[in-house]
């Protein structure tokens, strides 16, 4: 672990100089190679803390049902609450809703708990479909995060599912994977 960190390291060193070397503008002369990193507002650049890299890994499966979607959706014990005994930071969160058609999920929740209180994380959907004919739709979510749970606190995810012209959704269900990795190794 501690030569890739170096490695790592070492190429951190080395793109400052790189980068320098485009900052005397634009030239014809096919020596010199101009490297220009740009990141905008609205689409960042991923970063990986290489350190985590060495933490124990975290995965867990969770679903729930409101009403009676679709049968046998969830699985019996199924759980919608993340709770353990250590501290685990969720790097990704995705999730597949079945919801009736007509109706529309406007975000999946996360009610993050803590000793002052909670904290809500909400997560958009990203695909949503009823395929025509069909008596059920569905809609996916599917988002990188950095959410810390802490331990003794549980976290748990709900939906809010609407329908245009009668209001809240009596009946849907939500399977969803989060993984990440736990804290104080």
């Amino acid at each position: 672990m501690k030569n890739r960190v170096r490695v790592f390291m070492l190429g951190l060193a080395v793109l400052p100089l790189l980068a320098r070397q485009g900052e005397a503008g634009p030239t014809n002369d096919s020596s010199v190679r101009s490297v220009r990193v740009v990141n905008s507002k609205t689409a960042p650049v991923p970063v990986v803390n290489v350190e985590s890299l060495a933490d124990e890994t975290f995965q867990q499966s969770l679903c729930f049902e409101v009403g009676s979607v679709h049968p046998f959706f969830c699985p019996a014990g199924s759980t919608n609450t993340i709770l353990v005994g250590k501290e685990v930071v969720l790097e990704y969160v995705s999730a597949h809703c079945f919801i009736s058609p007509g109706d529309r999920l406007v975000d999946l929740t996360l009610v993050n708990d803590q000793a002052n209180g909670y904290v809500l994380h909400y997560f958009g959907p990203t695909l949503a479909s009823a395929p025509s004919g069909s008596s059920e739709a569905f809609a996916s979510v599917s988002q990188a995060t950095r959410i810390y749970i802490s331990p003794g606190f549980g976290a748990s995810f709900g939906a809010d599912v609407y329908n245009a012209t009668s209001g809240p959704s009596a009946s849907f269900g939500c399977s969803i994977g989060v993984s990440g990795h736990f804290l104080g190794q």
